[in-house]
């Protein structure tokens, strides 16, 4: 018996890797045991043209931290922001996954709302607690007892 398994795609810019980025590709996992998950990570030109910088990690260094998920299976390097259905015939891929809050980049109300529409799009939901924003926030709230500790 042929048992084709289903193609998740999962796009973003993972700067400073944390737990809710895992957490991301696990909700995939557990709702689709048996689907090939792929990470999208975009590249640093495409970052802060559509999202603003500046980054912390390279691209590279992106890449290899989701690269040790061990939720991910595939990766796709430099992925486009905007997702097309010749990306998505080009890599096979049945679903795209992220959280379903509306994502407006320039004129467009919702870069995934196509995919909404055709039925190939799957809401996950983000870690409460847990942002890359956060995350460096507070260490430059820091900052000033890192070098108070760092004179002593």
């Amino acid at each position: 018996m042929l048992s084709i398994s289903m193609r998740v795609y999962l796009d973003g810019v993972f700067d400073l890797w944390h737990y809710g980025h895992a957490r991301l590709f696990k909700q995939i996992r557990d709702a689709f045991p048996d689907a090939t998950i792929i990470a999208g990570v975009h590249n640093d030109d495409t970052v802060i043209r559509y999202k603003g910088g500046p980054l912390v990690l390279t691209h590279d260094e992106r890449v290899e931290s989701a690269r040790h998920c061990k939720y991910v299976d595939e990766i796709i390097e430099n992925a486009p922001w905007f997702i097309t259905p010749d990306f998505m015939d080009l890599h096979a891929i049945d679903f795209v996954a992220h959280d379903g809050a509306p994502y407006v980049a320039g004129d467009v109300a919702d870069i995934y709302g196509w995919l909404k529409d055709a039925g190939k799009f799957i809401a996950t939901q983000r870690t409460d607690g847990v942002s890359t924003t956060d995350l460096i926030a507070r260490v430059l709230g820091n900052i000033d007892g890192f070098q108070q500790k760092q004179n002593r």
